[in-house]
């Protein structure tokens, strides 16, 4: 399925987590995969990121220590330059309330840890095409 968008490399993906080994995982894998890949884990870089290079999807960890990612997804679907951005919503177990709330504000999907690289490829994969 990633296939059709393997060799863009002009797609770029801006995830916003805290976990280091969540953070290699994902840009080793989104790197192999021909993806352009910046991270971030708090909110003011988060809206300069967005800014200055609108990513053409967002990864974002629901449950971020230094950011109110319930607030930055409204945030993002209320602004009409951001609101075609797809959020993709990573949350762990126990989050469920919180990734429903993410939902209701606009997040457009989600993957719940623990996952393989094949679900999330495919899971970014899908967003992209149903951003277009």
């Amino acid at each position: 399925m990633a296939a059709s968008y393997r060799m863009e490399s002009s797609l770029r993906v801006l995830v916003a987590e805290d976990d280091p080994g969540i953070i290699k995982l994902i840009t080793f894998l989104l790197r192999k995969n021909y993806y352009r890949v910046e991270v971030t884990s708090y909110e003011v870089e988060l809206m300069s990121l967005i800014e200055k290079r609108r990513p053409s999807i967002i990864v974002m960890n629901i449950a971020l220590e230094n950011m109110d990612t319930i607030d930055v997804i409204t945030k993002l679907k209320e602004e009409e330059r951001t609101q075609e951005i797809p959020v993709l919503c990573v949350s762990g177990k126990g989050n469920e309330l919180k990734l429903m709330r993410a939902l209701q504000e606009g997040a457009d999907a989600y993957i719940v840890q623990p996952f393989t690289p094949k679900e999330l490829l495919d899971k970014i994969v899908a967003s992209l095409k149903k951003g277009e």
